[in-house]
């Protein structure tokens, strides 16, 4: 208030002593203060409104960055729940949709899986079901020796006792959840994660995460349990180990419809049914698309 007060007095002034001599004089000061004085209080609007938008801008760059940074944290609280989880799972039921891994990519099943780790060996027992073909298949480990696999069709009198294939890696056979675990912690440690949202999937109220590590990664973890009911990922097929593959790279989808932590162990799940004959043969002598290497 006291610059305009000032700039007010001085125009005045002018004003008088310049009418004695004319009035085109007189015009021409009241002009040229007038303006100084609009100049002035531009320039002052300018600067405060710059000013509020830096604030503004600022706030809204600080709460991104809090938001981001309480999403991270909350992806990493889910994954260590995850992770404490797995301390308890000693065996696993799931079921779940399959593609056919033979020439017709078009043919989907459901598969049961039964997962349990008995005295450091994996077992495993999977029914596949392809409804198209009306076509049952199971395969289980042989108890008796785990480093084989045992065959069979619903319908057929005989099953296929074979070797089950190396991992193309070379590292000792551990379950699928076990292999889980062991990503969590590196995604943990060397990788990134956020939370992205809540959502319903197959009856599940999950956390939806994104994760970063060696990929990128979607990954539906049930809210109740944190155990991981669905995961969208760029697979890289081209390295060590990976043989007679023409492709590069693929999504891989993977999705629980049910599960069931630490299932009653049931001896019959590897168990030939009566009357059915084994017969030794080779990992090749099952049709590509019937099979899935434990």
């Amino acid at each position: 208030m006291h610059f305009y007060k000032a700039e007010l007095n001085v125009i005045f002034f002018f004003t008088i002593y310049a009418g004695k001599r004319g009035n085109q004089v007189k015009k021409r000061y009241i002009l040229s203060f007038t303006s100084v004085m609009v100049l002035a209080g531009c320039g002052d609007n300018t600067a405060e409104e710059n000013e509020t938008n830096d604030n503004g801008n600022d706030e809204i760059n600080e709460e991104a960055e809090n938001n981001a940074q309480l999403e991270e944290e909350e992806a990493a609280a889910i994954l260590e729940e995850a992770l404490a989880e797995f301390d308890e799972i000693e065996s696993v039921y799931r079921e779940r949709p399959i593609d056919s891994d033979g020439d017709d990519p078009d043919i989907t099943g459901e598969e049961k899986e039964w997962v349990f780790v008995e005295d450091g060996d994996v077992l495993v027992h999977r029914e596949r079901e392809f409804p198209e073909e009306e076509l049952r298949t199971y395969m289980f480990t042989d108890r008796e020796d785990p480093e084989y696999a045992i065959f069979y069709e619903e319908g057929s009198q005989e099953a296929i006792r074979y070797q089950i294939p190396e991992t193309p890696t070379g590292a000792e056979e551990v379950a699928w959840f076990q292999q889980q675990q062991e990503l969590f912690e590196a995604i943990l440690e060397d990788g990134e994660a956020e939370l992205l949202r809540d959502e319903e999937l197959n009856g599940f109220d999950t956390y939806v995460l994104e994760t970063f590590y060696q990929d990128v990664s979607y990954r539906w973890f049930d809210q109740e349990t944190h155990f991981q009911v669905r995961a969208e990922v760029d697979v890289d097929l081209e390295g060590p180990g990976i043989v007679e593959s023409n492709i590069e790279e693929r999504e891989l989808t993977e999705e629980v419809y049910t599960y069931e932590i630490n299932p009653t162990f049931d001896e019959s799940l590897f168990e030939l049914p009566e009357d059915m004959e084994l017969a030794e043969g080779s990992y090749e002598d099952i049709p590509e698309e019937r099979v899935e290497e434990f």
